[in-house]
């Protein structure tokens, strides 16, 4: 038989497990709906990842859809999408997060980078054509470096 103590700790730990289950629910269709209601957008995000390559993984031959995931995310943060710079961040933050980009303090790198500017600006205009509003025409041109090639390491 268990005692008060062990009882209210199972009632506490189906309570979480109960409430986590409705929580997964809701944010999957939550989910679901974002990527419904915003099709074209997300699609559009994937051609401008893939042409613009942050990670130099469609120039070697990945597919053009690579970026999928990372569009998906970018886009789920949409509701933060203030200005133009919070978006960089954002994009900043996700391909730190997929690919692993933190310095040694665990902080993300290549903020402020061209290829993350050129990319926030042109989801910003989707964005905006999306709602049927006129694109920002930028007065300063972002020139991205030269891409180098991946080097490929086999290990047996």
């Amino acid at each position: 038989m268990l005692n008060d103590k062990e009882r209210f700790q199972k009632h506490i730990s189906h309570l979480f497990r109960r409430m986590t289950e409705i929580y997964d629910s809701i944010y999957d269709q939550w989910i679901i709906d974002q990527m419904q209601d915003n099709k074209v957008l997300l699609h559009k995000i994937v051609d401008i990842l893939a042409k613009i390559d942050p990670q130099g993984l469609v120039c070697c031959g990945a597919p053009d859809d690579e970026y999928l995931a990372e569009a998906e995310t970018i886009l789920l943060r949409q509701a933060e999408w203030k200005t133009i710079d919070a978006l960089e961040k954002i994009i900043a933050e996700e391909f730190a997060w997929w690919f692993f980009l933190y310095d040694e303090n665990e902080q993300v790198k290549h903020y402020g980078a061209p290829e993350y500017k050129l990319i926030a600006r042109q989801i910003w205009n989707a964005w905006l054509k999306a709602k049927g509003k006129p694109p920002i025409v930028f007065k300063d041109v972002i020139k991205l470096p030269p891409k180098t090639p991946m080097i490929i390491v086999e290990v047996d």
